[in-house]
């Protein structure tokens, strides 16, 4: 399992810089498409040029680099959510130097998803991008969840994530907190009893009781 850390502004990035892990362990950094240009350009070359908390006592920055892995959100649950195209959405992953890069998923509405993905899919293959495409299965309820991810793996994607589970606190746009843990349990479970894919990725859930 690989942790994922939301980093949207460079002092998240100083942070991290002045972590040292274990060998062989990794984590991993997931940027938004809607942060500012000079934001994506900072991410792109991290850890390189970054500055450091721990200026003393920080791994050099080459070790840095192979245990960070860079993942780009289209930036939906955001505010104002996601206002680009698929064409200006995979050019920034590509400026951003996205080794991951994730679609543009409808919440709760796993129809409108799978249209989504179907275009993402379209024009993700029409290029030689550098960062793998990212499928999101959404849904109201059970039964939902499997059936989009069974047409995600049937329409081309090998990487799934599973979004939609959180809830949004009132009056801001963050969402930050799990809203059905029994639904999140049994969506993990039955895609794994189902597809078993090599590669899942549950957007926001990370906390240290579900490790």
């Amino acid at each position: 399992m690989i942790p994922f850390y939301v980093v949207d502004r460079p002092i998240s990035l100083s942070i991290l810089k002045g972590i040292e892990l274990p060998e062989n362990v990794a984590i991993g950094i997931m940027g938004r498409a809607t942060t500012s240009l000079p934001f994506q350009r900072i991410f792109a070359r991290y850890p390189y040029g970054v500055d450091v908390i721990y200026k003393t006592n920080h791994p050099p920055e080459d070790k840095i680099q192979k245990q960070t892995i860079k993942m780009v959100d289209s930036g939906v649950f955001c505010k104002l959510g996601c206002r680009t195209d698929y064409n200006q959405l995979f050019e920034i992953y590509e400026r951003m130097n996205a080794q991951y890069g994730i679609m543009i998923d409808v919440i709760k509405d796993s129809y409108a998803t799978i249209e989504s993905a179907k275009q993402a899919i379209r024009i993700y293959q029409n290029r030689q991008w550098s960062f793998k495409l990212v499928g999101v299965a959404q849904g109201n309820n059970l039964d939902e969840y499997i059936r989009c991810c069974s047409d995600l793996l049937s329409i081309g994607f090998e990487y799934i994530a599973v979004g939609g589970l959180l809830k949004r606190y009132e009056n801001t746009a963050r969402y930050v907190s799990v809203n059905d843990e029994k639904l999140l349990n049994q969506v993990l479970c039955k895609i794994r009893q189902e597809f078993n894919p090599s590669w899942l990725f549950v957007l926001g859930c990370l906390h240290p009781k579900r490790i």
